[in-house]
């Protein structure tokens, strides 16, 4: 095993356990419908933290040709069909948490709007169509 081939699979070994870091805290998501600052914060710490390895990776494979074809002649196929999972799961768990999100975003604004025609019930009155009598 060659030193580049070395750190290749360093970085793989790196980008594998960042990504389940990443996934058991998006498991941790399971069954919330509001999601704290602190929550939110660490997800992009972890994504930031997958990115620089991934980055690596590239820069990597870069200096040898192709990343996939790279890959596929340094890692096994079940090293290749692991990564590609998680993978999948995290955007999966990342969809459904953007999804949860967006829902509350949308219900917060409705409860505002409710909130403030019932504060002011008439300042949205349409006045198109409406009939003033000039009559003398």
């Amino acid at each position: 095993m060659t030193g580049k081939s070395s750190g290749f699979h360093q970085l793989v070994n790196d980008l594998s356990e960042k990504s389940e870091t990443l996934l058991s805290h998006l498991k941790e998501a399971d069954g919330r419908n509001h999601y704290e600052d602190a929550f939110i914060e660490k997800i992009q710490r972890l994504l930031a933290e997958r990115q620089t390895v991934i980055d690596a990776l590239q820069h990597t494979a870069e200096s040898e040709g192709d990343l996939k074809t790279w890959a596929a002649a340094n890692l096994s196929k079940e090293e290749r069909a692991s990564l590609i999972d998680l993978e999948k799961a995290i955007a999966e768990r990342l969809r459904q948490i953007l999804l949860k999100i967006q829902q509350s975003r949308q219900l917060l604004h409705q409860k505002q709007r409710t909130s403030q025609h019932y504060r002011h019930p008439y300042s949205n009155i349409p006045r198109d169509g409406m009939f003033i009598d000039q009559r003398k």
